[in-house]
């Protein structure tokens, strides 16, 4: 003889099934990998982010630099010289308030597993802990918060001597 299983209705309609969903709260055992996930692919973005400034930098210096470095220069050299300085001072600034903004979703991540990790009985406290070393780290300047805001700013001040460098020239 089979057990009859008992299925539970299905909704109506979508907009039921999601008002249903409306309800919902989070455990911990479901808030706390999704927080912890969300710090790491944070972190892994604002690094990425960073990388790919390098880069776009990299190659404007060096397309300033191969047409600052010629010994017969077109007219409109100064032009495109200068055009390149300020795309770049413009990006430095841009990457900055990104690196900003990257470094603020990995706090409020870390913050929120952290205040679950509070609250949690078993030892394993990953945001806790990193909050912890972040803290503990004894040149907070050269921390990730500051390289990746930093480091933008210093390319744009580069690029403020790279575009006087093209109207004098």
């Amino acid at each position: 003889m089979a057990q009859d299983v008992v299925q539970p209705e299905p909704p109506a309609t979508i907009a039921s099934a999601a008002a249903a969903l409306d309800n919902w709260v989070p455990t911990r055992r479901d808030a706390y990998p999704a927080l912890v996930s969300f710090a790491q692919q944070a972190e892994a973005n604002s690094w990425n982010r960073f990388y790919n400034f390098l880069m776009f930098s990299t190659i404007l210096i060096l397309a300033w630099s191969t047409i600052y470095s010629q010994s017969s220069r077109p007219k409109c050299a100064s032009i495109v010289l200068a055009l390149i300085a300020v795309v770049g001072g413009v990006s430095g600034v841009a990457w900055s308030g990104l690196g900003y903004r990257g470094r603020k979703y990995v706090t409020f991540f870390l913050e929120e597993g952290a205040r679950i990790d509070g609250a949690a009985a078993d030892g394993c406290r990953v945001c806790w802990r990193a909050i912890d070393t972040r803290q503990e780290f004894q040149f907070p300047f050269l921390g990730s918060f500051y390289v990746l805001i930093g480091t933008p700013l210093v390319f744009s001040a580069l690029y403020i001597v790279l575009f006087i460098a093209s109207l004098l020239q």
